[in-house]
C-alpha cells in the first residue's frame, strides 16, 4: 500500500510497514447485532516517514473521523481540568473577553466552560446533531468541517483550542493552515493529540486504531506545527503521559518594509560618504555577492575606479551590472589616483583593513568598511 506522508509529503516505503490484522474496524460504532459486528474487522497498515519521522496508517480515515465523539464529557475531574487550564491560559496570555475557537467542540462542553470564564466562544463541528445540542444550550457554534477550502464565520479569533482531533484528520497540515488563516495576529492556541513515546517505549500494539491516521511524538507535533506557521512556546505530556499538549502562538509576519526602510538610510550614508570623494578616488575592496548588491543598488560605480579582489579568477573580469573592472590588490599600491578604500567583504573585513594599513600608504585619505550594513571609517594607523 502506497502513500505520501500525511505531513512532509514525502513517498512512504511501501516495503516497510507494520502489518495489523484481526483489527476492529471501528471504535466509535457499536453495532447493534452480531452478524453486523462480525463485518467490522480490518488489517492496520503502519508506516513511518524516514524523512519527518512521522508514524501514520496508511488506511482510509473511518466514515466518522469528522465528527468529534468524547466519552471523556461526562467525567467530573476533566471538566475540573480544563478549567483550571483555561483560566491559566487566559491569565498567561491576557485572553479575558477575547475571542476563542474550539475546533471540533462536540457537544460543547468545554464551550461550556470557556463561557463560565467570560470568554467570548465559539465552536465549529461537523455532527448536525451536536450542533443541535450546542445551539439548545446558547452557545455559538457553526456546523463546519474544517478543510483548506474552509471560511469561518466570525473569524479572526483571538486564541483557538482543539482537543483530540489532530490525529484524526488525512490532512492535518491543511487543516492547521486553516486554523492559523482565521487567527488574529499575536494569537494563541493549545493543541492536544495522544502521545505516540509513550505507545512506542512500551510497545503497546493495542493503542492503534482505526480512528487515529496519525501518531504525534512531542518532535513530529512541533514539526507540523511549525510548517503550519505556528511558534511552538510550550510542550508538555500529561494524563500520565498519555497526551502532548502543545501551548503555541501564531507566527507573525513581519513582511519586507524593513528591507525598503535600511535601504532609504543606506542611500543617505552613500550619499554622504560620495559627496567626500571625487570620481576615480576610492577603490573598492571585494567582490563577493554582498559587494557586487552595494555596487549596483547604490550606484557606487558612479565613483569608484575598481574593484579589489584577491581570488585570481575574478580578476581581469567586471563587476556584473557595471563597467568596473576588477584587479588584483597590487593596483592599490600602484594606482596614485586613490585616496579612499571601501571594503565590503564579511567576515574577511577586518583581515583586509590590517593589510591595507600594513601597506603603508600616505596618499590614502580614509578606509571604510561595511559592517553589518552600516558604514564605519577604520583608522590608517
Amino acid at each position: 500500500m502506497s502513500i505520501d506522508c500525511r505531513v512532509c509529503g514525502s513517498q512512504l516505503d511501501p516495503g516497510e510497514e507494520l502489518i495489523i490484522p484481526e483489527f476492529p474496524s471501528v471504535v466509535q460504532y457499536f453495532p447493534k447485532t452480531a452478524d453486523d459486528s462480525l463485518k467490522h474487522k480490518t488489517t492496520l497498515y503502519l508506516k513511518r516517514c524516514r524523512y519527518c519521522n512521522l508514524v501514520q496508517l496508511a488506511n482510509d480515515p473511518v466514515w466518522y473521523y469528522r465528527e468529534v465523539i468524547r466519552s471523556s464529557s461526562v467525567s467530573k475531574d476533566m471538566r475540573n481540568f480544563r478549567l483550571r487550564q483555561f483560566k491559566k491560559f487566559s491569565e498567561d496570555f491576557n485572553l479575558n473577553g477575547k475571542k476563542i475557537l474550539e475546533v471540533g467542540c462536540g457537544n460543547g462542553e468545554n464551550l461550556e466552560v470557556l463561557q463560565d470564564l467570560q470568554f467570548d466562544a465559539y465552536g465549529v463541528e461537523f455532527s448536525s446533531t451536536a450542533v443541535e445540542n450546542c445551539l439548545a444550550k446558547g452557545l455559538k457554534v457553526e456546523e463546519l468541517f474544517v478543510t483548506p477550502e474552509s471560511t469561518l464565520k466570525h473569524a479572526p479569533f483571538d486564541a483557538f483550542y482543539s482537543f483530540n482531533v489532530l490525529e484524526h484528520l488525512p490532512d492535518p497540515k491543511g487543516w492547521l493552515k486553516t486554523i492559523h488563516d482565521s487567527l488574529a495576529e499575536n494569537a494563541f492556541g493549545i493543541i492536544e493529540v495522544p502521545n505516540f513515546e509513550l505507545i512506542e517505549s512500551n510497545s503497546l500494539i493495542t493503542e492503534f486504531m482505526t480512528d487515529h491516521l496519525v501518531y504525534f511524538t512531542e518532535e513530529t507535533l512541533k514539526r507540523i506545527l511549525e510548517i503550519s506557521g505556528f511558534k511552538v512556546l510550550g510542550i508538555k505530556t500529561q494524563f500520565s503521559g498519555y497526551v502532548i499538549s502543545a501551548i503555541v502562538s501564531k507566527l507573525e509576519n513581519p513582511g519586507f518594509q524593513s528591507y525598503l526602510d535600511y535601504q532609504d538610510l543606506a542611500l543617505e550614508s552613500f550619499k554622504h560618504l560620495k559627496s567626500k570623494m571625487k570620481k576615480n578616488e576610492l577603490a573598492i575592496w571585494g567582490a563577493g555577492h554582498q559587494s557586487l548588491a552595494y555596487i549596483n543598488l547604490f550606484k557606487l560605480d558612479e565613483i569608484a575606479k575598481f574593484v579589489i579582489d584577491s581570488a585570481p579568477f575574478k580578476q581581469g573580469n567586471f563587476v556584473p551590472g557595471t563597467e568596473l573592472p576588477i584587479v588584483s590588490p597590487s593596483a592599490l599600491i600602484e594606482d596614485v589616483e586613490i585616496k579612499n578604500v571601501l571594503v565590503i567583504a564579511a567576515g574577511y573585513n577586518n583581515e583586509i583593513v590590517k593589510w591595507i594599513v600594513s601597506a603603508g600608504i600616505k596618499r590614502l585619505e580614509g578606509i571604510y568598511a561595511i559592517e553589518h550594513g552600516t558604514i564605519t571609517e577604520r583608522s590608517n594607523n
